[in-house]
């Protein structure tokens, strides 16, 4: 599994364009997003607060997860992750998780910046693998999405496009 953190202040919305071209591509592809603030449905807060490790929330399409158990390092949630996916994916996404993952340099990076000065700035702190950057100004280019996916491919993070698909 590529574990690929998106680093910046555009990480969220490049994320929306790189998830859908590996999506499209015949790619699993599952997500792990930190935020400042989550907001559990009200069923879920009601089990959280009355003790529960993990409680689950789900409807005919979607499950929702909730736990306390937080992972420390990027190795944490990717155990997390093969835990609940019945099959493991071939890239988990990294949103947000910048002091965690900006120096390990097994997590390969795209540096998702709204500015050339934070494009420097992100340059600097961040070791390891990075397969692509981009800057998003008014939106992200989608090509920026198809490029990193092809070095991903040409570095052998991920296979060959599966089943026939395309990138483009």
């Amino acid at each position: 599994m590529l574990a690929l953190a998106l680093l910046g202040s555009a990480s969220e919305q490049f994320y929306r364009l790189l998830a859908n071209k590996l999506a499209s591509s015949g790619y699993r592809v599952s997500s792990a997003v930190q935020s400042r603030k989550v907001e559990l449905t009200r069923e879920l807060k009601k089990l959280t607060e009355g003790g529960a490790m993990v409680a689950f929330n789900y409807s005919k399409s979607r499950l929702i997860l909730s736990t306390g158990f937080v992972p420390e390092d990027v190795d944490g949630l990717i155990r997390l992750v093969r835990c609940v996916m019945p099959v493991e994916p071939d890239v988990l996404i990294l949103v947000g998780f910048r002091k965690m993952t900006s120096s390990n340099e097994r997590v390969a990076k795209v540096l998702a910046c709204r500015s050339e000065g934070e494009l420097k700035k992100l340059r600097a702190e961040v070791k390891g693998d990075v397969l692509g950057e981009v800057v998003c100004v008014e939106g992200c280019p989608e090509d920026k999405a198809v490029e990193v996916v092809r070095r991903a491919q040409y570095r052998r993070y991920l296979p060959s496009p599966l089943r026939g698909r395309s990138l483009d």
